[in-house]
Order: structure tokens, then sequence, then C-alpha cells
């Protein structure tokens, strides 16, 4: 290209939501933040480019492409195809650039997260575009964390420029690049919108509703346990209740909780009775307009009928748990075996659901999960850290790697060889999900990103200590043979049968999450606390953090006037005549 060739950078922003289920248009514009421009936490990398545009008169930015960053092949697609036809004026777009159609441009693409996809598919219509000037060509492309796909999203180089420049920054620690992004997922915002106003209550207890609260709440219920031996409970179980005072409270309390519980299924059965009539649309309004028909609803038949199915069973079990405590408080009768032996059935209906065999990954709950995750999965694609295998042979000479994970603010805190493994894990897992997409191979997949991290710490170590509690009071081996056969009858017969099945419950979790190692955390928890959030978010964003010197130095030499033999001749007899005035 001539030396008045005009270079532009093209910023393109990366996928906001992985789960597509912010409701929020001011959050979906942004990162891990709430502002409206992606870009905005990024100082000093925008500073950067227009530091570079200021020393460079032919250089431009080109900030101004939005897209509302979902996670779906279909919004990345059109968003692709839209920058470019906006930029040339193709497909009834008024072109961006119309004063520079006879002129040479030069574009440098940028695109971070799923931006680079976007990009993708960017050069795959530039390259059919019949508005697309031939003088107008692709200078380089620079990746910031992109995950590569094998099928989706492949790179289109017959725009490139003979010696564009190809960039892939990457971190080591970015779970979202390695991992999560395998997974495209269908748009949820617009189901969101259309039941949001049908389930009130579930909105208000979620806005009142913490972990502390519920923490709070159990451990009071459990101070208010009357103290007796396992002896006195078996020789008298109606005499073990609440005080008069105390059983009131707790049961008025729990009573006011399963309301709330029994309005909150009813409004999701009418949630899910919409939704399975409903045809799936896109939240966005551009890439509604630009989307195929669709002929998916928002939940599948099979899935609606499960749902229907185990919320009516639930919606009843709760309706006669709330009859049987009214009924004790109404006489002021607080024993708590009788009030268990009550509802047994009811509570044994909750431990069926729950269930779970570890070794083939399957249960009631686990099952319906599946169902739910897999209703809303769009395209599975093993993706990779590199754009190598879609570059052509001319280009693969022309990448270049730039491993930034040491600019990870806790990178040394974190366990290298820990993280490895776990790496390692994750890897096999999705591609075993890949030759077989299969309950027991997803799961996996999703025992091996969560059970290592550290929101789960509280979690794992509730079971363990239900265990050892549970352990301790109804023993194991011959101590367990011996407690059954002490309690074959009467009042405190369901309720020791009930507690031997809670026991095993609380044990095949408990073995599942360590089933992937996952009794190891990935940081020191003495320094930070590790989280999936800094692996999947944090971490997926160091690469847009800084316009890093290693990216500039391989980017200037593609937008820096070019130095001719006659230039160069020029310049330094330039340099001669200014040199001898000064004498």
């Amino acid at each position: 290209m001539s030396n008045d060739t005009k270079h532009i950078f093209v910023l393109v922003a990366g996928t906001v939501d992985p789960i597509c289920l912010t409701p929020s248009s001011i959050k979906r514009a942004a990162s891990y933040t709430s502002s409206n421009n992606y870009w905005a936490e990024n100082k000093a990398f925008i500073d950067k480019l227009k530091m570079l545009c200021q020393q460079h008169p032919n250089l431009a930015l080109f900030d101004v492409h939005g897209w509302s960053g979902d996670n779906t092949k279909t919004n990345r697609e059109i968003a692709g195809a839209y920058l470019a036809n906006r930029l040339c004026g193709s497909n009834g777009q008024a072109a961006y650039y119309s004063g520079y159609r006879k002129k040479n441009v030069a574009f440098h693409l940028i695109g971070h997260s799923h931006g680079g996809n976007v990009l993708n598919e960017f050069t795959k219509r530039a390259a059919v575009a019949p508005e697309w000037p031939e003088q107008w060509q692709i200078k380089s492309i620079t990746y910031l964390s992109t995950p590569f796909f094998n099928q989706l999203h492949q790179l289109d180089c017959t725009r490139f420029s003979p010696d564009c420049r190809i960039i892939n920054v990457t971190n080591d620690f970015d779970l979202t690049q390695r991992v999560i992004a395998d997974f495209s997922m269908y748009d949820l915002v617009s189901a969101y919108n259309l039941v949001k106003d049908d389930t009130p209550t579930l909105a208000r207890v979620v806005n009142e509703t913490s972990v502390a609260g519920i923490r709070v709440k159990l451990l009071s219920i459990k101070n208010k346990l009357p103290q007796s031996s396992f002896l006195r409970i078996f020789l008298n179980s109606a005499g073990y209740k609440f005080s008069k005072t105390d059983g009131r409270e707790i049961y008025q309390e729990t009573l006011l909780v399963l309301s709330d519980c029994r309005k909150i299924l009813i409004e999701l059965r009418g949630a899910v009775d919409k939704l399975s009539q409903t045809l799936y649309y896109a939240s966005d309004d551009a890439v509604k307009r630009y989307s195929e028909e669709s002929t998916r609803y928002f939940v599948s038949p099979s899935l609606k009928e499960e749902l229907d199915t185990l919320l009516a069973v639930l919606i009843q079990d709760i309706t006669n748990i709330c009859d049987a405590i009214e009924k004790r408080n109404d006489s002021s009768d607080y024993s708590i075996l009788p009030l268990i032996k009550d509802i047994s059935d009811e509570l044994n209906h909750i431990i069926d659901f729950l269930t779970l065999d570890a070794s083939r990954a399957s249960g009631p709950v686990v099952d319906l999960l599946f169902k739910v995750i897999d209703n809303q999965i769009e395209f599975f694609d093993n993706t990779s850290a590199t754009p190598e295998e879609q570059l052509t042979d001319e280009f693969r000479s022309r990448l270049s790697h730039i491993n930034i994970t040491r600019k990870d603010q806790y990178y040394s805190n974190i366990d290298q060889g820990e993280f490895n493994d776990f790496i390692s894990r994750l890897q096999q897992s999705e591609q075993d999900y890949e030759l077989s997409d299969n309950q027991k191979n997803l799961l996996k997949i999703c025992i091996n990103l969560l059970a290592p991290q550290t929101e789960l710490c509280g979690f794992k170590q509730g079971l363990a200590e239900a265990n050892k509690s549970m352990d301790s009071a109804l023993g194991s081996g011959f101590r367990r043979f011996f407690a059954r056969s002490l309690t074959l009858w009467g009042n405190i017969k369901p309720v020791r049968k009930m507690a031997f099945r809670i026991q095993d419950l609380l044990k095949s979790y408990e073995q599942l999450l360590k089933e992937q190692h996952g009794d190891k955390t990935l940081l020191d928890e003495k320094i930070l606390p590790g989280s999936l959030a800094h692996f999947s978010v944090v971490s997926h964003s160091v690469s847009r953090q800084d316009l890093y010197p290693e990216v500039i130095e391989l980017l200037k030499p593609q937008f820096e006037p070019e130095i001719t033999p006659q230039a160069d001749e020029d310049s330094q007899q330039q340099a001669k005549a200014v040199s001898t005035d000064e004498e």
C-alpha cells in the first residue's frame, strides 16, 4: 500500500453475558462493570490507541460499532456482517466511509473475546460484498482473549493485505476463552422480559433474601432445639419439642416461607406454560430483524411436561406440610418428631427428587437440570486459544502470539501445577462431551469447572460437617445396623429411616464434588479467596486492560509510512541541507 493510505482501527467489543440472562440494557453493554461503554474501564488501552492516532495523521479510530454481546451464534454472525455492510454501504446500509471508496484504506481490526469472532464474520462478509472496494484491505487483526471455534465463525483471508499481521493475545488463566465459550447459548433476556411481570413473589424473595440471612435463620432454629440425648428421645419421642414461645415463632415463620415457596411455584408453572407457547425470539431488535423465522419454543414440549409434573407434586407437598404445621400450631403442639412423622411422605418426596447416583451422574434433580441446560444450549464447539487452524498457509507465518498471563494480578498467588491439572481435566471433559454430548459428560464438565472454585468452599464445608454430624448420630457399619434394629417401631421409626436416607444423600453429593479433585482450591485463600468470577471474567479481561508494548511493536510497522529507497535518499539530502544551513 502507498504512503497515502488511510489506516483505520476498528474496535469490536466482546460477549458480556455467557448465559444470555442479563436483563438490564445498562449492564449488557459492559464487561464486569455497569458502564454503558464496553471499554470505559480500559482507559490505558483506549488512551494508547488514541495516542497512536495522534502520532500518525493517517491513522483513525472507529469505535462506534455496537452489538448486544449475547453469547449466541446467530448474533455474532449478524453483528459481523452488519459491520462490513455499514462500513462499505452494502445490503442497503449507508456507507460510513463513503468518502474513501476510491482511496486506499487499511483496516486494523481489534476484537476482545467473541468480538474476535464477530470480526471473523466481518471478514467473510467483506470477501463477498459487491460494494467492498478492491483497494480496501485488512492490514492487521488483533485478537484479545478470543475463543476460536473448530466449526463456527471461520476466518476468511480474502481481503487480507499480503503482509497482514495477525496478533493473538492470551492469558493461561482465562477460563472463558479456554472452556466456557465452547457453549453458545440461546438468548434468555427475551424470555425474562416475557414473564418477569408474572413472577412478583419470586422477584421480591430474591431481592429480600441473602445467604447470610438464611444462615442466621437456620442457626437460630438450631439453637432453639431442646437439648436431649438420643436415649431420652428414643424413650420419649413426644417429649422432644420446642417451647411454646419458640415453637409458635418458628412455626409461623415457617408457614410464611412455605407460603412464598408455594406462590413462587405457582408463578413458575404459569411462566413455563407461557414460554412453552411462545416461539423463540432474540431480545436485540437488530438481531431480531435479521434473524430467520424461528420454529423453536422457549420451553420444549418434553421439558414442559417434566416441569409441570414436578411443580404439581411440589405444590401439593407444600400444601400438605402447611396443613400439618397449622394443625399442630393451632393446638400448641410443638413436638418435633410427631410432626416429622406427619409430613414424612412429603419429605421423602423431596429426598427422592434430590437422590443422586454419583457413578452414573443421574438422579431426578440432575436429570431435570441437564434437560434445562440442554434446552438452552444453541451450539457446542470445542474452542482453542489460537487461530492458526483458520489461517491459510501464507498467513500462518504472520501469526504472533503474546501471552500476558504474568499480567494477571493474581499470577503469583496461583498454584501453577494445580491450575494446569485443573485445565487438563476440563479439556479432557470437553473432548468427551464433543464425542458424546450426553448427560454424564456435561455434568463432568460442570463438576470439573465448579468443584475447585472457592465459591463452593462453604457448601463443601457444610456438607462435610453435616456428614460428620450424621455419622456421629447414626453411626456407621455395625453401629448403624444396631441403631436401625432399635428403631423399627413407634414415632421414631419414620424419622430414623428418613435420617438414614439424608445421610446417604449427603454422602453422594460429597462424593460427587470430590470425584474430580474437587477438594482442592486454585488460589491461596490466605491471600485471596479464589473464584470462578476471577478466572472467567477478570482473567478474561486482562488482555484489554492495556495495549501492551509487545502489541504496539507488532502493529506499528503495519501503519507507519513505508521507507522507499528514493524517500530515504531525499530524507538524507534534506538532513544534510539542514546541517549546512546550521553551520
